[in-house]
């Protein structure tokens, strides 16, 4: 099942040519006309006008709002509104340099796919797919006519972008890794009660080797997934014909492969390690191998939080 998708934007709410708001605002009104659409748009904010949800389908969300305005507000008057919060992908697209760390903290919970900057200017392709100009002069865009098509242009617009793509790929590797990091460390604060780890048991239990091929696959590209970091890092060398950034990617690939290799390899890495961690998931014999190694530290958390600074790492070279 495909996940729902949100889109956030937040812009100016000022007067022209900043008119993105006052053109959203004309949406509601023509909404709140249509018997059809009236209950699929709302002011999230009851206290002034300064954030519109509009509900395109039943996967498909709209949230545009003041710059100004709290993001983490908008996402909670808006997650009171539908079934759960965390089966979006969420996408942000913001007229700021940068989301604040509160609101970064706070997005850590859910599936935040990326949050870019984005100009309102006619260059930027996000601002083109929301709110530009036809030859005759007509406005056209997804605020004009707020429809699947228009959205899905908007999201494709978001998705080429080569930092997009990456940021897409991490997250994805961080939801294969992330819960059982938390998992091992519930292990432990339950002092590795029974009943805890039965459930662990039944969880992981024949399939780790699934959860490691599906890592592997976004690395270095396979059947489970569409898009890779091998491909991404490929089509950045392409874009950009900089040999002193090359390098600089192919020294962060480098440690990228040490940490993830796509084939078992001979000696005592921080991988093979962690990789026996997880393999002990699977039976309680293993669970007690767990307990005696985080004794002296847990390996995979150490693991994991350096194959995720180096992806943070090779990040700084990926083309915005």
């Amino acid at each position: 099942m495909n996940p729902k998708r949100l889109f956030i934007v937040t812009t100016f709410a000022g007067n022209n040519p900043y008119i993105l708001w006052q053109e959203c605002k004309m949406r509601y009104q023509e909404w709140q006309h249509d018997e059809d659409l009236k209950n699929k748009c709302v002011y999230l904010f009851k206290t002034g006008e300064t954030a519109i949800s509009f509900l395109i389908d039943k996967e498909s969300s709209l949230i545009i709002m003041h710059q100004d305005q709290s993001i983490i507000a908008a996402l909670k008057a808006f997650s009171d509104k539908v079934d759960d919060l965390k089966t979006y992908d969420i996408y942000i697209a913001h007229h700021q340099a940068n989301l604040d760390e509160t609101t970064k903290r706070f997005l850590l919970q859910y599936r935040l796919i990326e949050s870019t900057y984005f100009p309102h200017d006619s260059k930027n392709p996000i601002y083109n797919a929301l709110f530009s100009k036809s030859p005759t002069g007509d406005i056209i865009g997804l605020v004009v006519e707020i429809n699947r098509d228009n959205f899905d242009h908007l999201l494709e617009s978001f998705k080429k972008k080569l930092i997009i793509r990456f940021s897409a790929i991490k997250h994805r590797l961080s939801h294969i890794f992330l819960p059982i990091d938390i998992d091992l460390q519930g292990l432990a604060d339950s002092g590795y009660n029974k009943q805890y780890q039965d459930e662990i048991i039944q969880v992981y239990n024949g399939k780790i080797k699934e959860l490691l091929g599906q890592a592997r696959d976004l690395v270095y590209g396979g059947k489970t997934t569409k898009d890779n970091i091998m491909s991404i890092v490929k089509d950045a060398k392409d874009s950009i014909h900089n040999e002193e950034n090359d390098n600089k990617m192919n020294e962060q690939l480098e440690i990228l492969q040490k940490l993830l290799p796509k084939q078992k390899k001979n000696g005592r890495t921080s991988f093979k390690i962690a990789n026996e961690v997880l393999f002990w998931l699977q039976n309680e014999k293993g669970i007690n191998n767990i307990r005696i190694s985080m004794e002296k530290g847990n390996s995979f958390h150490d693991w994991f939080r350096t194959l995720d600074e180096s992806l943070d790492s090779l990040r700084k070279y990926i083309p915005q």
